[in-house]
């Protein structure tokens, strides 16, 4: 046992206080890297999301190298809806789908979007071969964005604090 009024009271508070981690520069280092890569992880899906929509627009010119294609389209609303089929929406096109194999579309389309994989067909029209329907996609995206925003700026004031001491 050790003997409690021998021992260095100002030895022991002075240790305790001694960061253990990693020095400040290697973590702001290591913050940056993360966000360098969360934001090239952006931009490559929005490469990927413009090849899929320049190869839309380029079937749409040469039908002819289109037609018979396997043709993905993701989260577009519905802008008419009849007993043949129905028409999306995509940037700068839309898009007659014939044939639906998906679920069946629900009686409200407001906060509907539909992806869709099918065969085209030309005069923008496709056969809906498979596909889904997504339900509150744009109440989805209001709450994604406002936790995003909730978080950034949650995770800014943390760091600020922190940095300060």
């Amino acid at each position: 046992m050790t003997d409690l009024s021998t021992t260095d009271v100002s030895a022991v508070a002075s240790s305790d206080l001694v960061s253990s981690g990693p020095p400040l520069r290697l973590r702001l280092l290591a913050a940056f890297v993360l966000l360098g890569l969360a934001g090239l992880g952006v931009h490559d899906l929005g490469l990927r999301m413009d090849e899929q929509i320049t190869g839309m627009t380029e079937c749409f010119t040469q039908e002819e190298w289109c037609r018979g294609r396997q043709l993905p389209l993701s989260y577009l609303p519905v802008v008419d809806r009849s007993e043949t089929g129905f028409t999306l929406a995509g940037p700068g096109f839309e898009m007659r789908v014939v044939d639906w194999q998906g679920p069946p579309l629900p009686d409200s389309l407001a906060m509907t979007a539909v992806s869709v994989q099918g065969t085209y067909l030309g005069d923008q029209r496709m056969l809906g071969n498979t596909g889904m329907v997504h339900g509150f996609r744009k109440v989805k995206r209001w709450v994604g964005l406002i936790v995003l925003v909730l978080w950034v700026v949650y995770t800014t004031r943390w760091c600020v604090e922190r940095y300060r001491g």
